[in-house]
């Protein structure tokens, strides 16, 4: 649903670019009143993409946003799980302690989700 929505939002931008080029035609009519129809309705078709590129750029956002913390915890879990197979003398070794651990996991997972390639 996140590269739906990225999609979605690239098309806003085009549509976005095409009515703000179509607008510049209403410059050039003579009658006042096919300019006021005119400039309305690029008026509501503004307001209409303003509320579709928030609505897609909210989904866009916020499904990456999920799959990324969903990485990460898999990343996480992998690596805890990896730990869990060390001697148990590894444990009591000052530089391993539990809240170094956490940290490292912490740490190492976030570096390792944003070097992954696709």
């Amino acid at each position: 649903m996140g590269c739906v929505g990225a999609l979605g939002y690239a098309t806003m931008q085009i549509a976005y670019s095409l009515t703000v080029a179509s607008m510049i035609s209403v410059l050039f009519f003579k009658g006042r009143d096919e300019t006021r129809s005119r400039v309305g309705l690029y008026s509501f078709l503004f307001v209409a993409l303003a509320l579709l590129v928030f609505t897609v750029n909210l989904v866009q956002l916020y499904d990456l946003a999920v799959a990324c913390e969903l990485l990460a915890k898999k990343i996480r879990q992998r690596m805890l799980s990896e730990n869990f197979t060390f001697e148990v003398g590894w444990f009591d070794l000052d530089q391993y302690s539990s809240g170094t651990v956490c940290s490292k996991l912490t740490r190492e997972s976030n570096v390792a989700s944003t070097q992954l390639k696709f």
